[in-house]
């Protein structure tokens, strides 16, 4: 049996219901409820966790107001990394999100990744204008193990920012586990409607996705909705409201920018759509697939970086760029009743080959691999 480890996780997003927050809360989770001899402690800006019985949380509130989006992380990094050394004398430091931290963190740090979205073309390469990325980056190389969620992740970690392959070890996320007590609140919007997740951020594809929603032979009672941050147009996004804008007035209409919600309206909106459609430019996993197929909804998605990894056969998969494929698929999935159950079906199979307990004991094992490379 391995010597038992102190671990301390950083997260500074745990509290969050999406993105870096849904996996730190995820793995929190599955380690909770793994049997191992393992010391866990949980560093966060945010008060104790609720539903954690065995791993230790330490509260670290932020102790200045923000003076930019990003100096609360960077101060705050210091800060928890100081901790962890200090208060918990880990034998593992594992950050849940990019370490800005330059203080030593321990005798082995691990960081997660979730891809090299900002350094990879074509869609970003102004990561090195920015000295937040650049110090990623070399936190990045830093590290004695790198963690990503997909095969396509690491191969591009390990390129863009020039981190040995055999340092990066891919462990897959998981949609939440659903409720099961008949409790799920009615959606925010009225079905039938395609969901589409992205908002604004140009990666996401939302323009393509309302051009194509508006080629579309759909019915006249579905809509689309778009759930994610609105923002006007930019560098790295796309101004969603003009394209709506630009539709023939019954097209419009049926276009619902929906911005921001509640993870619990998230829930009800997976839970009542007729399709998913999530025509992603670039993933480092995809999460938001698996948690349209869990709740047994059909899934359209790309052909394109960890989503053919995620969705498997469980999906109809197009070339993100090509609006009129795009546009066929919408209609495919909506118009045959039987590839909708098909899918819906195929992706319910999907998702459960994922979990955080698989998540959790992968990273236990990574620790375990870590940790006997150093003694």
């Amino acid at each position: 049996m391995a010597r038992p480890l102190r671990v301390a996780l950083v997260s500074y997003y745990v509290h969050m219901g999406i993105g870096l927050g849904a996996y730190a809360r995820g793995l929190l989770c599955g380690l909770d409820a793994l049997d191992c001899p393992h010391r866990f402690t949980v560093v966060t800006p945010r008060p104790r966790l609720t539903g954690l019985e065995r791993i230790r949380t330490v509260t670290l509130p932020m102790p200045v107001p923000p003076l930019t989006p990003r100096v609360p992380l960077i101060y705050w990094d210091q800060l928890a990394a100081w901790s962890a050394v200090k208060l918990i004398r880990p034998d593992i430091v594992h950050w849940l999100q990019p370490r800005t931290s330059l203080l030593p963190a321990a005798p082995r740090t691990v960081m997660s990744l979730a891809d090299a979205i900002p350094w990879a073309p074509p869609l970003c390469g102004r990561a090195l204008e920015h000295g937040y990325a650049r110090t990623y980056a070399g936190m990045t190389r830093r590290a004695d193990m790198v963690m990503t969620h997909s095969l396509h992740a690491a191969h591009d970690i390990a390129e863009f920012l020039q981190v040995d392959r055999g340092r990066i070890v891919v462990n897959a996320l998981a949609a939440e586990a659903t409720r099961e007590d008949g409790a799920a609140s009615p959606p925010p919007v009225e079905p039938p409607y395609v969901l589409f997740v992205g908002g604004s951020e140009r990666r996401k594809n939302g323009a393509r996705m309302i051009e194509a929603f508006a080629r579309a032979a759909l019915p006249e009672t579905i809509r689309l909705v778009v759930v994610g941050w609105i923002h006007p147009g930019g560098d790295d996004d796309d101004d969603l409201a003009a394209c709506v804008a630009s539709l023939a007035p019954a097209t419009r209409e049926r276009v619902l920018l929906l911005g921001h919600v509640s993870d619990e309206q998230m829930r009800a909106l997976y839970g009542a759509a007729t399709l998913f459609a999530f025509p992603s430019l670039y993933e480092g996993f995809g999460l938001p697939v698996l948690e349209a197929m869990q709740r047994g909804v059909p899934v359209i998605t790309s052909t394109t970086t960890s989503l053919p990894e995620v969705a498997g056969d469980a999906a109809k998969l197009v070339d993100p760029t090509d609006v009129d494929a795009l546009a066929r698929a919408l209609e495919e999935v909506v118009g045959d009743p039987g590839l909708h159950a098909e899918l819906a079906e195929r992706g319910r199979v999907q998702a459960g080959r994922f979990s955080w307990q698989a998540t959790a004991a992968e990273t236990v094992a990574a620790y375990e691999q870590l940790a006997g490379a150093g003694a």
